[in-house]
């Protein structure tokens, strides 16, 4: 009976111990568990350079883009300071052009009228030798000296002409002025000029009117001419 009762107290002694054991087992079990939830220092400072590399990172990555950013926008007012600068090229650079086209044009133009000019002034040139040359070869048929007149003298001419030799002798071939002593139809003075269209000046109406027509277009241009200065000064 006693040593049942010792073996019952021995068996709770072991029961109690295998109960404390694992109760302290499952404390330890906790504190390990608690312990590796819990981050270390190390673990911390871990955590913490690369929370801050992070950061790093990411201040790094805005600043560039930023930087980024203000390099195009640079590039960009470079760009349009390029553009405006060549427009501003292009837009003397054609007032330039304009401005010789119109320089050419208005030298084109004078050039035109100077070849102009001096065309009239040849064909006038002409006209007055080509006049004087004619004049001087002309042969006539006779007749009274209106009738040589009207050989020798242009049909637009003719009115002109004769009212001139009519005021200066009245168709006298042998009229004289008494003051002057201009002699002959045009009243050549002196007379002896007339021996330029030939010697028989004295007599001869064809002489002195060919000299007549001669005088009329090389100072006047015109027997109309000499008309018109005729009647402005009774002399020409």
């Amino acid at each position: 009976m006693s040593m049942s009762t010792t073996g019952l107290r021995k068996s709770a002694a072991v029961a109690l111990g295998a109960v404390g054991i694992a109760a302290l087992g499952g404390v330890a079990a906790a504190n390990t568990a608690s312990a590796a939830e819990a981050p270390s220092a190390h673990q911390q400072h871990l955590a913490h350079v690369q929370h801050a590399a992070h950061l790093a990172h990411e201040l790094h990555v805005s600043t560039t883009s930023a930087h980024a950013a203000h390099l195009r926008h640079l590039h960009h007012v470079a760009h349009e300071n390029e553009l405006a600068r060549a427009a501003s090229a292009t837009a003397a650079h054609l007032h330039h052009l304009h401005h010789v086209a119109h320089v050419n044009q208005a030298t084109q133009a004078e050039s035109a009228h100077l070849h102009h000019l001096h065309h009239v002034a040849h064909v006038n040139q002409s006209s007055a030798s080509s006049s004087a040359t004619t004049v001087s070869d002309i042969k006539v048929s006779g007749g009274s000296a209106q009738q040589i007149a009207a050989e020798l003298v242009p049909a637009g001419q003719l009115a002109s002409f004769d009212q001139i030799i009519s005021h200066e002798s009245g168709w006298n071939v042998h009229a004289v002025n008494a003051s002057s002593g201009a002699y002959g139809l045009p009243q050549a003075l002196p007379g002896s000029k007339m021996a330029s269209e030939g010697s028989d000046w004295r007599d001869s109406a064809t002489t002195q009117l060919k000299w007549a027509l001669n005088y009329m277009d090389s100072r006047y241009g015109s027997p109309n001419a000499a008309w018109s200065f005729w009647q402005a000064h009774n002399w020409y």
